[in-house]
């Protein structure tokens, strides 16, 4: 498998072929490209073209988009949604007896590794969008956990042991052991210790 990155300023066909010495160029395999700008609006779902970024890093355009966005983009409609499935997940979990509801936030790759973000996508300024959802989420009663200042700590431990893939925002086996680890933490001291994470 080969990924490429080819600088063009408009929508285009491109048409690739493989060329190896002493032999005809293969048969054209034809892609459509589609230049990408930054949105100004609210990320949707389905944003997950996959961004070639600095140190030849891949960062999915939802993760630049999270990294790029702050509240003021949210808005009071999308908040009221999420109000409301907060409540409502709260509700359920007080329905059967849950002792407590919480919430794993997921840190964007751009804020692990910032230093591989594009220029053109800066990091937002102010409240940013998961500190609102924090915000709504501890106000239905739920506990949040964000574990960012986990994975920034480990996010150069060595060849191997990245947090993300390098040319795909999942995490790797190594990030979600850290990716969890806070939350396991925290179930383990809040009375559940058979949770707390292996070493």
């Amino acid at each position: 498998y080969f990924m490429i990155q080819v600088p063009f300023t408009a929508s285009t066909t491109l048409n690739v072929t493989a060329q190896k010495s002493g032999a005809n160029d293969s048969e054209a395999a034809t892609v459509s490209v589609k230049n990408k700008t930054m949105k100004e609006n609210y990320m949707y779902r389905g944003e997950y073209s996959p961004v070639f970024c600095k140190d030849g890093r891949i960062h999915y355009y939802s993760a630049l988009l999270a990294y790029s966005l702050n509240t003021d983009k949210l808005t009071s409609s999308m908040a009221n949604t999420a109000r409301a499935r907060m409540n409502s997940i709260q509700m359920t979990a007080d329905s059967v007896g849950a002792k407590k509801t919480i919430f794993l936030i997921i840190p964007s790759s751009c804020d692990v590794y910032p230093e591989t973000v594009p220029d053109e996508f800066s990091k937002a300024t102010g409240e940013r969008l998961f500190e609102r959802f924090t915000k709504i989420a501890e106000e239905s009663g739920a506990h949040v956990i964000y574990p960012l200042q986990t994975l920034k700590k480990h996010a150069y431990d060595g060849v191997g042991y990245q947090i993300y893939q390098h040319t795909d925002s999942h995490w790797s086996t190594y990030g979600s052991y850290w990716g969890t680890y806070d939350l396991l933490e925290y179930i383990a001291n809040d009375g559940f210790p058979n949770a707390k994470p292996r070493t």
